[in-house]
Formats: C-alpha cells, sequence, structure tokens
C-alpha cells in the first residue's frame, strides 16, 4: 500500500490526444517459440481505443506492491482505472481505506463488502 502524499495523483486521459496506433500481426502466433510472422503486419490498433472506454472517467495508475500478483498486477504495473464503472462484486477496484489508496477484489455480498488480494 502507498499514501497519496507518497505518489503523484493520477493523470487524467488527454483528450487532446487522437490516438496511438500500434502494428499487429494478421496471424496468430503460438506461445513458445517465435514465428517469422513478425514481418507481416497486416493492420493498426489503437491502444487508447483498446484500453478507454471513457476517457473523461479514465486514469493510469502506477501499483506498488505485490498483493495483487496472483491477478496479474505486479509490482510497478500501471493499471487504467474507469472511475464511470460502477463498483461490483468480484471486480478488481481501487478503494480508499484510512486515507490509503489500494487495489484488491471487491466482494459484496448481504450488504457486506470486503477487499480482498
Amino acid at each position: 500500500m502507498y499514501s497519496l502524499l507518497d505518489s503523484p495523483l493520477p493523470v487524467p486521459y488527454d483528450v487532446a490526444v487522437q490516438s496511438l496506433a500500434l502494428p499487429i500481426c494478421g496471424v496468430s502466433v503460438r506461445a513458445g517459440f517465435p514465428s517469422p510472422a513478425d514481418d507481416f503486419v497486416v493492420e493498426r490498433l489503437d491502444i487508447m481505443q483498446l484500453l478507454v472506454v471513457h476517457p473523461q472517467a479514465t486514469y493510469f495508475w502506477r501499483v506498488k506492491g505485490d498483493s495483487m500478483r496472483d491477478a496479474g498486477i505486479e509490482d510497478g504495473s500501471i493499471i487504467a482505472v474507469d472511475k464511470a464503472i460502477r463498483p461490483k462484486h468480484g471486480l478488481i477496484v481501487v478503494a480508499i481505506v484510512d486515507g490509503e489508496c489500494t487495489v484488491k477484489y471487491l466482494y459484496q455480498r448481504a450488504g457486506r463488502i470486503k477487499l480482498r488480494a
């Protein structure tokens, strides 16, 4: 966990940025060995369009700590947080606990709320 005072506040998505189009290969890749298909780029994907659904409500935060590594969120990972999405049971959320931000799974049952790593 970290304090808001120890880290910079989230920076909102800059609507002036039009897009960030990155190449995508036109063939599937097998998990294991490198593919010669790397030279056959067919189209470009806009990474912002893939990650950001609500630009005015989206922030990118750097994670400090390893309590969520089983969810694929490692120390130093950058997460996209969309404040327009309502928190629901089973989703990963950024919550403020005792004045500090934390990333955890949200559990809501029988009117009780819990945060779990």
